[in-house]
């Protein structure tokens, strides 16, 4: 389906995409797969043979665990146990908070907060009145924080 064509040739490609494609194959990997039956998306299983031979095409290495083995992760509360000043802000609607910190870790310099009716990055973009109660509330926390 043409609407759906997001490769080089499309009108839809620019620097944005290029971006991702980079922290994707290089630092960030992610097993993502759409079934078409839950979701708006077609039918798409992941296969990491695929994954990889994708990335190889774009003259980029996967790198599986590199963000674990860069930034810890694993094991929170041990890797995170002597640092500071981190927000670990995920929203319930986020479907990216599966692979976020979601739980106390028991440091007390490091603030984790699940926010109730909260989406991808909605805590980081403009105030709205259309806002949850409870991402109000967040961005004044982290504001404090700060």
């Amino acid at each position: 389906m043409p609407c759906y064509d997001l490769s080089e040739s499309s009108s839809q490609n620019d620097l944005d995409s290029d971006g991702w494609s980079y922290q994707v194959c290089n630092e960030m990997v992610m097993p993502i797969a759409q079934s078409g039956k839950t979701d708006m998306f077609l039918p798409q299983p992941w296969s990491p043979d695929d994954f990889v031979s994708d990335c190889l095409t774009k003259g980029l290495t996967p790198q599986f665990d590199w963000a674990l083995d860069t930034f810890g992760g694993r094991n929170t509360k041990k890797d995170f146990n002597h640092v500071s000043n981190i927000i670990f802000s995920n929203g319930d609607l986020d479907p990216w908070r599966a692979g976020g910190v979601v739980n106390d870790i028991g440091n007390a310099e490091i603030i984790v907060r699940m926010i109730k009716g909260g989406a991808h990055h909605l805590d980081l973009r403009e105030p709205n009145e259309a806002d949850p109660e409870d991402v109000t509330n967040a961005r004044t926390e982290f504001t404090a924080a700060i």
